[in-house]
């Protein structure tokens, strides 16, 4: 049911005008270091930069990648070099 719900939304996304990124990451257990720590699940990434953070949902909505990472549930944290 997920797959399904995931290729829908994908075929449903791509009938509008998107801003076009580099990477989409889905799927994914994301810790932000907010000033809450919320969590999320995708995020765009444009030139090396975080465009944003949310749904999966929202990110394909709003964006387009011909890079597209499912993430299947993995942890992703920030680090500082």
């Amino acid at each position: 049911m997920k797959k399904s719900i995931f290729l829908l939304l994908i075929i449903l996304s791509s009938c509008s005008k998107k801003e076009i990124v580099d990477l989409i990451v889905l799927n994914a257990n994301i810790y932000t270091v907010d000033k809450n720590f919320n969590k999320a699940e995708a995020f765009a990434i444009e030139d090396g930069k975080f465009v944003e953070v949310g749904t999966s949902e929202t990110i394909l909505t709003k964006y387009k990648s011909d890079d597209l990472l499912d993430a299947k549930g993995q942890s992703i944290i920030p680090v500082s070099y």
